[in-house]
């Protein structure tokens, strides 16, 4: 082959990814130092000074009931659970990495009665925890700092460190393929690795995980790395304080539903192999030539910028027709009642059906989190039948519908037999029966039963 040929045939073709080779436990190891060293290498003197401030309080404190909730970006559910253990007389006490945006800080003050934000390093986690009583320390995880967990059992041998997953990495994608997500990521193979390798010490070392899995998964997890945690599924369940109830006697015209979209998007550049809602803005638009209304109401950690390349579909569809728009995100606490003047809320995927089947385990077993935020607001939920475990919650209490993809061509024929004022009905009285104030109980038996850290298997 000619090079001239040979050398467009490298630009223009694409080359197959080829995972990299697993790493071995030796190289594990020392992954998981290597992350160690590099978290403690540039710890500031401010940070360090705030860690130790904030032992020194607690230390002061020390009669008080306790619970240390350590995370990277602390999100809403563990806010949710805090605000709840305040009404038991429990202290709370956030610490983590990332810093609190300004017009969030209020909502998260409210429910926490010490702050400790911003610290960059998670080593310094460590160090709280090593120093101070408390029933419980409740890691928040998301996928990749999973190793967060590890660093803190290990240094608190003699104390109950209850793990909180968002996401478990093993049920969103096969290793490789999770390889391949990140792939621009440097040491994209071993992240990955150590990733896995973390989530099998969790479910066999912690005291307890907590987690948004079927219970069917959650335990088949369990005995696949033969672990002794304990167990509790805990949604992010209503809070009554926040909680809506839709007043209005003006049903919805299924011909033209005020419809909204609570969350963070994903860009429409994203492969479609692993992103369940990169191609949503699709879905989106044919509910729009219908003419209906989307709000997208995003992640208040996070906004794409209107220039942004990977987020050119989202916005072409706010240029496009007049009953789209991208809203900034709003306070927790303020969501409710924001999400109160729409109609349905919208969980739903893309309407490719070969993304969906990418995701099995998710749809199969996960229902997320969207759906409590729209009960909070009042409002039942549309979702789409390939969402599995979503539809069949959403079915089985009857808060919501669930048509096939198929039938939101047509979505107002979909609804033509739904009982609109009964779907309100149904979600008052789901948020009634299953608000976090209620449940949190659970939690407080969960932390109570739960044992300290177990040794670690032969």
């Amino acid at each position: 082959m000619p090079d001239l040929t040979r050398y467009l045939l490298e630009i223009y073709l694409p080359v197959p990814y080829t995972p990299p080779p697993r790493l071995i436990p030796v190289e594990l190891e020392a992954r998981y130092q290597h992350c160690i060293v590099a978290a403690g290498r540039d710890v500031s003197e401010r940070e360090i000074s705030a860690s130790r401030q904030l032992t020194k309080t607690l230390k002061r404190e020390k009669n008080r009931r306790r619970v240390i909730f350590f995370a990277a970006t602390p999100y809403f559910a563990i806010m949710r659970q805090a605000l709840c253990l305040r009404d038991h007389g429990i202290q709370t006490v956030l610490v983590c990495t990332a810093p609190i945006p300004a017009e969030l800080r209020a909502v998260f003050s409210t429910a926490f009665d010490h702050i400790c934000d911003n610290l960059k390093s998670f080593t310094l986690f460590g160090d709280i925890a090593t120093e101070v009583n408390a029933e419980a320390l409740h890691m928040q995880l998301w996928m990749f700092t999973y190793h967060y967990a590890r660093y803190v059992i290990e240094k608190c041998p003699d104390k109950k460190v209850i793990c909180e997953f968002y996401d478990v990495s093993s049920t969103v994608l096969s290793r490789d393929y999770l390889c391949e997500m990140i792939q621009n990521t440097n040491m994209h193979g071993p992240i990955v690795d150590l990733d896995l390798e973390m989530e099998r010490f969790i479910f066999q070392r912690a005291s307890g995980v907590v987690h948004r899995m079927s219970s069917d998964l959650a335990e088949r997890l369990k005995r696949k790395y033969e672990g002794s945690a304990d167990l509790l599924t805990f949604y992010p369940w209503p809070l009554k304080r926040f909680t809506k109830t839709r007043s209005d006697k003006e049903l919805p015209n299924p011909n033209r539903l005020k419809l909204v979209y609570a969350g963070a998007l994903h860009p429409s550049s994203a492969d479609i192999r692993f992103s369940p809602i990169a191609e949503m803005h699709s879905l989106f638009e044919d509910l729009l030539k219908q003419g209906h209304c989307i709000d997208v109401l995003n992640d208040p950690y996070r906004f794409p910028l209107r220039d942004d390349p990977d987020f050119k579909d989202w916005f072409r569809l706010e240029t496009q027709y007049p009953g789209f728009r991208m809203l900034q995100g709003v306070s927790p606490d303020l969501l409710p009642e924001t999400l109160s003047h729409y109609d349905f809320g919208l969980n739903t995927l893309t309407d490719n059906a070969e993304t969906i089947r990418n995701r099995y385990e998710t749809v199969m077993h996960v229902p997320g989190t969207k759906l409590f935020a729209y009960l909070e607001g009042g409002l039942p939920v549309l979702t789409h039948r390939e969402a599995t475990f979503l539809a069949n919650y959403v079915n089985q209490y009857e808060i919501g519908v669930a048509p096939e993809l198929s039938r939101f061509h047509t979505l107002s024929d979909a609804l033509s037999d739904t009982d609109m004022a009964a779907l309100y009905r149904n979600v008052a009285a789901f948020n009634e029966e299953n608000s976090m104030d209620e449940k949190v109980h659970d939690l407080l038996d969960f932390y109570k039963n739960a044992r300290v850290t177990p040794t670690p298997h032969p």
